[in-house]
């Protein structure tokens, strides 16, 4: 038997259907009705028994689809954020473990043997911020480590030596102030290498041209040799980073510069000179030429006023005491003796004479002013500094008129050679006034005295200990 719902199939005895749970009914058979068979009377029937009343033809069961049950969506519900429970960690007891122990080396500090000042001679090493690494050549040392029983400083004959061992100290610098006092001495032996003028009539030259410096004054290659001799020694000391070198360039550069103008003075009388020869001897036409030679004079001038703008950093406190108030005054007395002294007249010239430009250019004149008062200013300037650089500057700046002068006074009269300032008024030889001359001697006599007293210090610091009191 089949169910008429699902089509499932049952059993007889089952009165619902055990897929879809629909009730059974009794199909009709084929040939009638299923009818359960007449029971006699008080006759019951067992259940489950089913007899044929009357049968007809088996119909095919009927099929329906199952019905879906209704989509249902799903509700999605956030379970939210839950906080998770702190557990606090257990502690730990540390365990401590002691480090081994090491023995630290032992370094034995090096030995320093302190420094004693002389409050008579204090040389001690200046703090410029342009200058650092000088140190003072002549200053004594002294070991202030005392006794235990005394107060007063204990001795040390070889502390100076250890510290100063009296070697050429190599140049370590090259400073722009260095490169420019070198090329000043090449300019200036330049100078007496090359022609400075020359003169022609009528196209032809003049007896006598073209002119070197030599042809100029016997002694002007001498002067130039002086001049870059002493450019060199002022790089090798230490121009632009040590005082005294920095000192000596600037002084120097103006030593050249008034040295040039003079020399540019005398060619530009000269050429003046043969001009007016010319025209007195009526000449066609006269041209007059300058040559090399006096352009390097220019160029000398120039670079030799740079030299002493250069320097002037230099000037400024060197941490040391001044020079001797003698030495100051001696210099100063001597600078103006050699600056003042050709300026002197001999009859029958007088003072105005030095100013009188009658027969030569008013160059001339300025030129000859200019470098006496270019000697004036440096040796005035280095010895009222009274320092180190101030020094090194007057020097410097008495190098050229010192040439000057010794080259005047011993020279061969036959020759003419440039005094200082040329000559003095009057004068038809360039020999120097009596005032010059001791101005020269009196600046070379301030220079010595400072070495002497460096001299000296040097000696107290290398004295033996036996002149030394009794510790």
């Amino acid at each position: 038997m089949f169910c008429s719902v699902c089509g499932a199939a049952v059993q007889p005895e089952n009165r619902f259907c055990p897929s879809c749970g629909t009730q059974l009914v009794a199909a009709p058979s084929p040939s009638g009705s299923f009818a359960p068979p007449p029971a006699a009377e008080g006759e019951q029937v067992p259940p489950g028994q089913w007899h044929v009343v009357e049968q007809a033809p088996l119909a095919p069961p009927s099929w329906q689809e199952p019905v879906a049950a209704p989509y249902q969506e799903q509700v999605y519900q956030d379970p939210g954020f839950q906080q998770p429970a702190y557990q606090q960690p257990a502690y730990q007891q540390p365990v401590y473990q002691r480090p081994a122990y090491q023995q630290p080396a032992y370094q034995q500090p090096a030995y320093q043997d302190p420094q004693y000042q002389d409050p008579q001679y204090q040389d001690s090493q200046y703090q410029d911020s342009q200058y650092q690494g000088y140190q003072a050549p002549f200053d004594p040392h002294w070991s202030a480590q005392s006794a235990p029983t005394t107060a007063q400083p204990v001795y040390d004959p070889y502390a100076y030596a250890y510290q100063h061992q009296y070697v050429v100290e190599p140049i370590r610098k090259v400073t722009p102030l260095g490169i420019a006092t070198v090329l000043a001495g090449a300019v200036a032996i330049g100078t007496m290498t090359v022609n400075v003028m020359s003169t022609k009539r009528d196209g032809v030259l003049s007896l006598g041209s073209p002119s070197k410096l030599r042809d100029v004054a016997a002694n002007g290659p001498t002067v130039a040799v002086v001049l870059a001799v002493v450019a060199v020694l002022a790089a090798v000391v230490g121009a632009g980073w040590k005082r005294f070198g920095t000192g000596l360039a600037g002084g120097l550069g103006m030593a050249a510069a008034g040295w040039a103008v003079l020399n540019i003075g005398v060619v530009l009388a000269r050429l003046d000179a043969e001009e007016r020869a010319a025209i007195n001897e009526r000449v066609g036409r006269f041209t007059k030429t300058f040559d090399i030679g006096f352009f390097l004079l220019v160029a000398l001038a120039a670079l030799g006023i740079l030299l002493f703008v250069l320097s002037l950093p230099g000037s400024g406190n060197d941490g040391q005491r001044r020079l001797n108030p003698v030495v100051t005054v001696l210099g100063v007395l001597g600078t103006l003796g050699m600056a003042l002294g050709p300026l002197i007249p001999t009859a029958p010239a007088s003072f105005d004479s030095n100013f009188d430009t009658d027969g030569v250019p008013v160059a001339f004149v300025l030129c000859r002013v200019g470098m006496l008062a270019l000697l004036a200013f440096v040796g005035l300037a280095g010895f009222f500094n009274a320092r180190r650089w101030g020094l090194a500057t007057a020097l410097g700046g008495a190098v050229a008129a010192a040439t000057l002068w010794l080259t005047a006074l011993v020279g061969d009269d036959q020759k003419f050679h440039l005094g200082i300032g040329i000559s003095n008024p009057g004068k038809l030889a360039s020999e120097p006034h009596i005032a010059t001359t001791l101005g020269v001697v009196a600046v070379v006599l301030a220079g010595l005295l400072v070495l002497l007293t460096d001299l000296q210090a040097r000696q107290r610091a290398m004295a033996p200990a036996a002149t030394e009191p009794a510790q």
